[in-house]
C-alpha cells in the first residue's frame, strides 16, 4: 500500500518502479537547520593565498613573486647601466620544477615584468622568443628557489641589440641659404664629422669628394653628430650638432649639414677685458689687473633674429691669463654677452653682467669690458681679506719643509692685496704619505672696523686634526685662541658656527673668535692636520 500526494491510501497498480517514482516526486520540501560555516568560501588576507594542505584541510599561506627587467644591453657588459632602457612587449614564461608552464606575462613600457601570487618552490624563468635580431647577454640559467612569502626581484634578462644601424649623409654648400640641398648645390669634400656614441666615446670620419659621410655598424641609442664648419661659412640647416635617437637596424641617412659662404665672417668680433676693479669705479685704472679663467657666454639670436627667444644659441669662452676674451668669426647682427662672476669676485662694477651689442658690417667691438670686485673681500675700503696657504710640512721621517716665500695664485687676486704679502703654497706638489703633517695658515686683514668677528674652517677630507695645534695672532678684544670641534659635535649647538658654510662637520671644524678688530688690523690663524 502506498500514499499519494494528499496522504490517501492507494492500491498498488502497475509496477513498483512507477509507484516509487510517484512517491519521490510527491515528497514535500524539508527545511534543514544547522551551522554550515565550514562549507562557506574562506577569504584570506592580502599577501596570502588559500591552499589545500592535506586531508582536505585548507589554510592561508604567504605568497611571493618573481620578476624584474628585460633590458637593452647596448654595451654587452651583462648588466643594466643607467643609459640602457628596458625592452617592452617581451613575453616571459614561468615554469615549475617539473618544467610545467605556470604562467606567462609581457614586459611593460620600461621592460618590467612580474609573476605574483606564487607559493614557495622551485621555478624557472625563460624567454622563448627573444626580440628580433637581439643577442642574449644575461639570463636566469639556474632555477629560482622561492621561499615562503619571498619577492625575488632580480630575475633580469639582457639582450644586446644588433649593431647594424647607420647615420650619415651630406655636408653641402648651401649657395642660396635656404637650408636645403638643391640639385645644383654641391657637397663639400674633406670636412671632418664627429659622432658621439651613447657611452660618451667618439668616432670621426671625413666627407668624400661629393661631401658624403657615414657611420655604420651602430647599435640603437642616443647619438650626437657634429660637423666642422668650413672657413668663412655659416650653418643654414637645423643644428650642429645633431641629436639622433637610433632604433635597432635604423638607416638614418638624412643627417645633413648645409653651410652658406659669408665674406663678412672673420672681420667681426666681440671682446675685451674682465678686470679687478679694486676701487669700484667701473673703469680699469692702472694697477687693476685682468682676472683669468672667467667664463663668458655669447648668445646669438635664432632664425627670427630676436634675442631672448627659444631658438637662441650660445657659445662660451674664458679669459686668458691677462683677463682678455674674444668671440670671433661673427656675422653682422645683434648679440648678448654675459659674464659669469667667480665666487671670489661676485660683484659687477660696470653695470649689468649682461650686455646687448650690435655688430655693424666689417667691425669688431673691443670695448665690452666687465669690472669685478670682491664685495666682502679685497683692498682697503672692503670688509675683510682672507687667504689660506700651506706653510709647512712635517714628514714622518722628521724632515720639516717650510714654505716661507710669496707665490701668487693666478686664480685668486686676494693674496696680492694683503700687506704684508701672504707666504706659502696654494697648490702643494710635494708627495705626501700617511702620517705626514701639514700646517695651514689663514691670513686676514680688515678693511674696516669689525665686531664679533668669527672664523670657521673645515678639516679637509682625508686628514685628521692635530690636537692643540691652533695658534692665533692679531686678534682683537673678545677673542679666544680657537677651538676644535670633533665630527661628532653638532655645530647647530655652537653659536659661532653660523659663519660655517657647511654644517655637516664630517671631519671636524676649527672655529676661532677673532673678536673686535679695527680697520687695517691683520693677523693669522694656524693649525695642523695629519694625513690619514
Amino acid at each position: 500500500m502506498f500514499l499519494n500526494a494528499k496522504g490517501r491510501k492507494v492500491e498498488r497498480r502497475g509496477t513498483q518502479r512507477f509507484a516509487f517514482f510517484t512517491l519521490l516526486y510527491s515528497l514535500p520540501q524539508v527545511l534543514i537547520l544547522g551551522n554550515f560555516s565550514s562549507l562557506a568560501h574562506r577569504v584570506c588576507p592580502s599577501g596570502t593565498r588559500l591552499v589545500t594542505i592535506n586531508r582536505g584541510k585548507s589554510d592561508c599561506v604567504l605568497i611571493g613573486s618573481i620578476g624584474d627587467t628585460v633590458f637593452n644591453d647596448i654595451n654587452g657588459n651583462h648588466h643594466q647601466d643607467p643609459n640602457e632602457p628596458g625592452i617592452s612587449g617581451v613575453t616571459v614564461y614561468l615554469k615549475d620544477s617539473h618544467g610545467n608552464l605556470v604562467s606567462t606575462t609581457t614586459t611593460d613600457s620600461n621592460g618590467k615584468y612580474r609573476f605574483p601570487s606564487l607559493l614557495a618552490g622551485q621555478y624557472t624563468v625563460t624567454i622563448p622568443h627573444p626580440p628580433d635580431r637581439f643577442t642574449l647577454t644575461q639570463t636566469q640559467s639556474h632555477p629560482i628557489h622561492l621561499g615562503v612569502g619571498q619577492n625575488f626581484e632580480h630575475a633580469d634578462f639582457g639582450f644586446r641589440p644588433p649593431a647594424n644601424a647607420l647615420i650619415g649623409d651630406t655636408v653641402f654648400r648651401d649657395q642660396n641659404g635656404n637650408g636645403i640641398q638643391d640639385n645644383h648645390e654641391p657637397g663639400i669634400p674633406h670636412i671632418k664629422v664627429t659622432l658621439r656614441l651613447p657611452d660618451g666615446s667618439t668616432r670621426t670620419t671625413t666627407t668624400d669628394g661629393h661631401g658624403r659621410y657615414s657611420f655604420t655598424h651602430l647599435p640603437p641609442g642616443s647619438y650626437q653628430v657634429t660637423s666642422d664648419v668650413p672657413q668663412n661659412h655659416v650653418l643654414t640647416t637645423n643644428a650642429n650638432p645633431l641629436h639622433i635617437d637610433l632604433v635597432p637596424s635604423q638607416k638614418f641617412d638624412h643627417a645633413d649639414f648645409g653651410f652658406h659662404e659669408d665674406s663678412s665672417i672673420g672681420r667681426n668680433s666681440i671682446g675685451d677685458t674682465v678686470f679687478s676693479d679694486r676701487n669700484g669705479n667701473g673703469i680699469q685704472d692702472a694697477g687693476e689687473p685682468g682676472i683669468p679663467n672667467v667664463l663668458l657666454t655669447l648668445t646669438l639670436p635664432g632664425v627670427d633674429g630676436i634675442l631672448g627667444n627659444d631658438d637662441d644659441t650660445n657659445q662660451t669662452t674664458t679669459t686668458n691669463g691677462n683677463g682678455i676674451y674674444n668671440f670671433d668669426n661673427l656675422l653682422v647682427g645683434n648679440y648678448r654677452v654675459t659674464v659669469n662672476p667667480p665666487d671670489n669676485f661676485p660683484r659687477v662694477t660696470t653695470g649689468s653682467p649682461q650686455v646687448d651689442v650690435n655688430i655693424p658690417p666689417g667691425q669688431s667691438l673691443t670695448n665690452v669690458d666687465f669690472g669685478l670686485t670682491a664685495s666682502n673681500l679685497g683692498a682697503s675700503g672692503n670688509k675683510l681679506v682672507l687667504v689660506k696657504r700651506i706653510t709647512a710640512v712635517l714628514r714622518t721621517n722628521g724632515q720639516r719643509l717650510q714654505y716661507d716665500t710669496f707665490i701668487d695664485d693666478p686664480n685668486d687676486q686676494d693674496d696680492n692685496e694683503l700687506r704684508p704679502l701672504t707666504l706659502g703654497e696654494y697648490e702643494l706638489l710635494t708627495p705626501l704619505v700617511s702620517g705626514d703633517e701639514v700646517e695651514y695658515t689663514i691670513y686676514f686683514r680688515a678693511g674696516e672696523s669689525l665686531e664679533n668677528l668669527n672664523l670657521c674652517d673645515l678639516i679637509p677630507v682625508g686628514t685628521a686634526y692635530v690636537t692643540n695645534s691652533i695658534a692665533v695672532t692679531g686678534s682683537g678684544f673678545g677673542a679666544d685662541q680657537g677651538r676644535f670641534f670633533s665630527p661628532l659635535t653638532s655645530l647647530e649647538q655652537i653659536p659661532e658656527s653660523r659663519v660655517c658654510e657647511n654644517q655637516n662637520n664630517a671631519n671636524g671644524t676649527v672655529i676661532v673668535k677673532l673678536g673686535n678688530i679695527s680697520s687695517g688690523q691683520s693677523g693669522t690663524v694656524r693649525f695642523w692636520v695629519k694625513i690619514n
